[in-house]
């Protein structure tokens, strides 16, 4: 607003830049007229600034009308304004399409450590909406109850089968009796004439056992779907006597004979069959036999390529046969495939001989003993991969008619014939590769053997492999005596306080048990 202070009529004017009247300086009248020509002159001036500013209100309502179009624009977005605000993303959408979206509070980094779910940033690139519609607690509920229960019942399970003795595992179940327990763990038996002994490996003895119900040397012998068989051998004439044996009531039934009597023959078995191959009739043979324990019945097999009395084992699903004699020692070896019914001559053995004896051991087949025209003591290693013999530690004893078997892991060789019947009971450690004599048997005797128990298998080597990495269960409590204890290396046992472990040969060393924390 201008206010203007000349004057109009005559008198004096007020001092410069005055804009009020002074009273004397001039008369009454002047005054009067000067004040009327302000009071207009500022009317005007307001009357100017009022038109600018109703120019200026449509720019006003046009700016208040797109603020409140924002305002609920954003308002129904959910969208965040303003970079002072980033911080409040509680029950926000992001809309950025790499994160997608995050539409619950529950999936914050909060809720989740609450509900125990973890929501990683890592883990988010690229992956679009996750969506928990149960969500977290609901999914967590329903794993704390299944879970547990899955254990418990697994605990429970475990816990029958290891007290029966047999492994839940699909590659060995041919090798247990699914309807009723054998042995809790593996013991060695052997037969000679009419005595049956048996061999803890823990105490380190033999116990004599129910004797078979026909007396026989020479004969073959195998284990099968947790029992333990004889065939054949020799009573004043070649036998084709089959018996089988319970090592929980220790009875020997008879069973069906074979169709081929025959004398040192050889015994093996694979998947649910038992076989006996070659051996002496009055003539060296190539009979092949197969025995089905649920039938009770020997049916014919396709004949040995080289007939002779031999010793066999059974390795990675197939039948061996190994040396023996066919009017001389021999080194032949052949392979039986029983889904094809073939014999397949492999790589002899490097020493030939005769009445010798043959066990399997963790993945490769071992042969003993024997005669090459004297009794021997060499000891040779297949490899039925590369089909190689490779000659190992020979036995402390030289002996031919000698057992054969494998238990926990180590293999044994018992009794024989050194020039005299013979007692002498020998341990193999393939690792070590050493042999360690061990309880003599109560009855020397020229024999057969089988090992019976929780790896009751003719492919007892293919069993510990699978045990690898897996549960196995000690049934029984042993303590050694001392920290100098008679033990082996490897050897793991326990008590009620402590767990023991032989780290050398006769050095223990233990550790507490405590309580589970």
């Amino acid at each position: 607003m201008i206010q203007r202070t000349h004057w109009e009529d005559a008198g004096t004017d007020p001092s410069a830049n005055t804009a009020k009247y002074i009273v004397s300086e001039q008369p009454v009248a002047e005054y009067d007229n000067w004040f009327n020509s302000s009071v207009v002159d500022d009317v005007a001036a307001l009357d100017d600034s009022l038109n600018t500013l109703a120019a200026l209100i449509p720019n006003i309502t046009h700016l208040l009308d797109d603020h409140a179009a924002l305002a609920a624009t954003h308002a129904a977005t959910g969208a965040i304004v303003g970079t002072t605000v980033l911080q409040t993303l509680t029950n926000k959408t992001l809309t950025d399409p790499v994160i997608a979206s995050l539409i619950n509070a529950n999936h914050t980094h909060a809720a989740a450590g609450a509900t125990g779910g973890v929501l990683d940033h890592a883990n988010l690139s690229g992956k679009g909406n996750i969506e928990f519609p149960v969500g977290h607690a609901a999914i967590d509920t329903a794993i704390g109850t299944t879970i547990p229960g899955l254990v418990t019942a697994h605990a429970a399970l475990t816990e029958a089968h290891g007290a029966s003795g047999n492994l839940i595992d699909q590659t060995i179940l041919d090798a247990v009796v699914i309807a009723g327990s054998r042995v809790s763990r593996d013991y060695g038996f052997i037969i000679g004439g009419s005595n049956t002994q048996k061999y803890d490996d823990l105490a380190n003895t033999w116990t004599a056992k129910a004797s078979v119900n026909t007396t026989r040397s020479g004969l073959a012998a195998f284990a099968l779907n947790g029992y333990g068989y004889t065939a054949g051998g020799y009573v004043a004439a070649v036998s084709a006597v089959t018996e089988k044996y319970d090592d929980i009531a220790n009875t020997w039934t008879a069973k069906t004979s074979m169709s081929t009597a025959r004398r040192d023959l050889s015994g093996f078995s694979l998947s649910r069959y038992g076989y006996t191959a070659g051996g002496n009739t009055g003539a060296v043979s190539a009979v092949t036999e197969r025995y089905d324990d649920l039938a009770n019945t020997w049916s014919a097999k396709t004949s040995m390529n080289t007939a002779r009395s031999t010793s066999g084992f059974s390795l990675n699903g197939f039948g061996y046969a190994a040396g023996g004699n066919t009017g001389a020692a021999s080194a032949v070896t052949e392979k039986f495939d029983e889904a094809a019914n073939t014999w397949t001559a492999k790589t002899a053995m490097n020493t030939a001989r005769g009445l010798l004896s043959a066990f399997c051991l963790e993945g490769y087949g071992y042969t003993a003993g024997g005669t090459t025209g004297a009794v021997s003591a060499v000891v040779e290693q297949y490899d039925d991969v590369a089909n190689t013999w490779t000659a190992k530690t020979s036995m402390g004893t030289a002996r031919s008619e000698l057992s054969g078997f494998s238990q926990n892991c180590f293999g044994y060789t018992a009794g024989g014939n050194t020039g005299v019947v013979s007692a002498v009971t020998e341990k193999y450690d393939n690792v070590a590769n050493t042999w360690t004599a061990k309880g003599s048997l109560n009855t020397a005797c020229i024999s057969a053997g089988f090992s019976l128990g929780a790896l009751q298998s003719q492919s007892s080597h293919q069993i510990v492999s699978t045990l690898i990495n897996k549960r196995a269960r000690n049934h029984t409590a042993i303590t050694p005596a001392s920290a100098s204890a008679a033990g082996e290396p490897g050897e793991i046992v326990w008590g009620t306080s402590y767990v023991y472990v032989c780290v050398a040969a006769n050095t223990w060393k233990r550790a507490a048990i405590g309580t589970w924390v």
